[in-house]
């Protein structure tokens, strides 16, 4: 009797896990994001939708605040995803001054436009940090990532022929073994905006796709 109550126990503690592994296999929250604008101030805003499908079913206008001496970030919620696409907010990015944006193209794994002198491309992989990566994504503690390692953490687009830093980056996405989905340049400002896409995912299949912001510090021979 007692060996048949221990096995029922078993069996239900079993169900359970599995149908918690289940469950979180189900969210499958994917990201994308769509590059809006970026303003002509100063102080440059760029302005940054991002959609997630999905169980999360949500979207939200992020905004970046690039200052010299700090970022802000700027989180809006908006309906449901593609809303930032709807009437109100499309009227009132018209009345927006905004600085030009050169999208690039990718051209075998480098991004760039013919007259650009310098081209963006994938890091060469970093295998120490990997490594860790891979340690930590096995131990479940992926989305914690970018918070223990902060920009360490980061394997920062290759740009020939000039010199970066790393202005700003998603906090939600992971930067190691990346390929580049889209970038743009803003020759007003001296950024480059990179998206990443992200082939690995967290529990319950969600994305960790994000983007990067480049600030051109020095071009050769300059």
């Amino acid at each position: 009797m007692l060996r048949r109550i221990i096995f029922f126990v078993v069996c239900i503690v079993c169900l359970i896990s599995c149908s918690t592994r289940i469950s979180e296999a189900a969210t499958n929250c994917n990201q994308s994001f769509t590059f809006l604008l970026a303003t002509a101030d100063s102080n440059s805003v760029f302005w940054i939708a991002e959609d997630v499908g999905g169980e999360c079913w949500d979207s939200r206008l992020i905004q970046i605040v690039l200052e010299n001496t700090k970022d802000t970030a700027i989180y809006s919620r908006l309906g449901y995803p593609g809303s930032w696409n709807w009437r109100w907010l499309g009227e009132r990015i018209k009345g927006v001054v905004c600085q030009p944006a050169i999208e690039l193209r990718n051209e075998n794994g480098m991004w760039g436009v013919p007259g650009l002198p310098w081209r963006v491309k994938v890091p060469l992989p970093d295998s120490a940090l990997f490594k860790l990566f891979q340690e930590e994504f096995n131990a479940g503690r992926e989305r914690s990532w970018n918070m223990i390692y902060g920009i360490k953490g980061i394997n920062i687009p290759s740009v020939e022929g000039i010199d970066i830093k790393l202005a700003y980056y998603y906090p939600e996405g992971v930067y190691i073994g990346y390929t580049i989905s889209k970038a743009y340049y803003f020759p007003q400002s001296r950024y480059i905006l990179v998206f990443i896409n992200q082939p690995r995912m967290a529990s319950g299949l969600d994305t960790m796709h994000g983007f990067l912001l480049l600030k051109i510090v020095k071009e050769s021979g300059g």
